[in-house]
Parts: C-alpha cells; sequence; structure tokens
C-alpha cells in the first residue's frame, strides 16, 4: 500500500514515522527542503524503531504533488484552514486521478464544507490522534456517496493498522471527542473564573476524580492553548452555540503569549 500524506507539521510527521513503523509506503509533501525533512523523519524512525528491517527508501518526500501518483490514498494533514486546505485540494485534483480517496486529519473544519473544493465521491475524515503511535482511537466520516470506495479502503486499514479502533459516524463537524472535549476544557476555564479554585487542584480533582490521565488545563498546555482558542473559536462562529463560546480566561493566557508546553509557558510552567 502506498499512503501520501500533505503536510509535514506534528500530526503529519508522526503519521508518517507510525505509518513507515508498519511497513507501509509513505510519500510525504512539504513546503520545507526535502532531504533535511527525509532526514529529520528517519532519525525519528530509527530513534523509536532500532531494531527495524524498514528501508529507508520506504519514505520519499517532495515539494512536488506529483509525487501522489498511484497513490492508495491522500492523507490531508495540512493547516486548520479553510483556505489552506482549498490549496491543497486543488493541487491533488491536478495531479492525480479522480478515483484516489482523499482523507483530512482536520479536528474542527466542516468536511461538508470541505467536500465544496475537493471531491465530494472521494473524501473523507480520517482523525488521527496525537501521538498516533500510542493513541487507539481513529474517528472516520464520509458521505453516502462514497460509502462502497471508502469502506474497501477502511477493510484494508483495519488489518494493517491492527493497533487501532476505527470507529465510523455521520459528518458531525468536530467528531465525537473533540465536541464534547472543548466544551468540557472551556467550561473548566469559565468554572476556574467563577471560583477561583487553582488550575491545579481542578486538574488533580479531574484525574483522580474521573481517572482522565491529564485534567483540563494540563491537556490544554499540551495540546497548545493557541490551538484550543482556535478550535473553541472555529466550532462557536460555525455552530453558533454558546458552549463553545471562547472563555476570557484562554483568550488571556495566549494573548499573553503562554501557549502551553511548546514555549514552556501555559497555564503551568515547564523547564
Amino acid at each position: 500500500m502506498k499512503i501520501t500524506i500533505v503536510g509535514m507539521g506534528t500530526i503529519g510527521s508522526k503519521l508518517a514515522i507510525y505509518l513507515l513503523s508498519k511497513g507501509i509506503e509513505v510519500c510525504c509533501i512539504t513546503t520545507r527542503m526535502p532531504d533535511e525533512v527525509k532526514e529529520r523523519l528517519w532519525s525519528m524512525f530509527i530513534k523509536r524503531n532500532p531494531e527495524t528491517t524498514v528501508d529507508k527508501s520506504m519514505i520519499q518526500i517532495s515539494n512536488s504533488y506529483s509525487i501522489a501518483i498511484g497513490s492508495d490514498l491522500i492523507i490531508d494533514a495540512s493547516a486548520e484552514s479553510y483556505e489552506v486546505k482549498e490549496s491543497v485540494y486543488s493541487s491533488i485534483n491536478q495531479n492525480v486521478s479522480g478515483s484516489t480517496v482523499i482523507a483530512t486529519t482536520t479536528s474542527s473544519l466542516s468536511i461538508e464544507k470541505l467536500s465544496l473544493v475537493a471531491r465530494p465521491s472521494v473524501l473523507m475524515g480520517l482523525h488521527f490522534f496525537n501521538p498516533p503511535d500510542k493513541m487507539k482511537l481513529v474517528e472516520v466520516t464520509y458521505s453516502k456517496e462514497n460509502k462502497r470506495i471508502v469502506d474497501s479502503l477502511l477493510d484494508v486499514l483495519q488489518q494493517l493498522l491492527v493497533d487501532k479502533q476505527f470507529i465510523v459516524m455521520p459528518m458531525v463537524q468536530g467528531y465525537i471527542c473533540n465536541r464534547i472535549l472543548f466544551v468540557y476544557l472551556n467550561a473548566s476555564f469559565n468554572y476556574h473564573l467563577a471560583t477561583d479554585i487553582s488550575f491545579s487542584d481542578i486538574d488533580t480533582a479531574m484525574e483522580l476524580g474521573t481517572n482522565v490521565p491529564m485534567g483540563p488545563f494540563k491537556l490544554s498546555d499540551y495540546i497548545g492553548n493557541d490551538i484550543t482558542l482556535s478550535i473553541l473559536d472555529q466550532f462557536y462562529k460555525e455552530l453558533n452555540e454558546d458552549q463553545y463560546k471562547p472563555s476570557p480566561l484562554i483568550e488571556e493566557v495566549v494573548g499573553s503569549g503562554k501557549l502551553g508546553r511548546k514555549v514552556m509557558r501555559g497555564f503551568y510552567e515547564y523547564e
């Protein structure tokens, strides 16, 4: 099987390494220097899989969409932006046959809207979680008109990715996890403002009382507080539901540059 990934950000890079570990041929499209990206990914892959028998030729990197020709699946892991994805799908359509399935990893955008600029008959949602080598869930959505072609592809993926649990659902923006998770995060921010209970006490209460691995403030720091704010804002604008209206707390935190673990400052300070 050959899979092409568009976008070498966090999820795209980690997904490439994960798929490679399953013996899948991976092609990656990036705007960066291809040779540098390949060396970085291969180094990360070897570090995680020191006894691998996978050959380095199994991963190819390019700036050109022509590398996707012959792919069984193209995974769009580009930025969470309608404008960016419109450009990506235009480039895919110019280079790849109309029967090739395109899967987007978006966790917040409307796939129905994206299908207006992609090809509705082959566009699906395939939401992997970070990090994909450890998180078992994959959320899947697609329209009735591409059910046959996607069902066939999913059969193959389930045989290759035996460590994953695939959940198929209707085309609900944000799937299951994000639609519920970001209500919870936003409610936690507002709860702190209303009660002045500390971030650490709320986190500890949720960890010990509900058995989640990370409380809401630790989790938002891990996701990236700017990402949290962006997704809340996206849901609020498109769904028009007050529960997604970004809390003043997350707006303040992001406005002060406390983006989370990636910058060592968020709701907590990191060494």
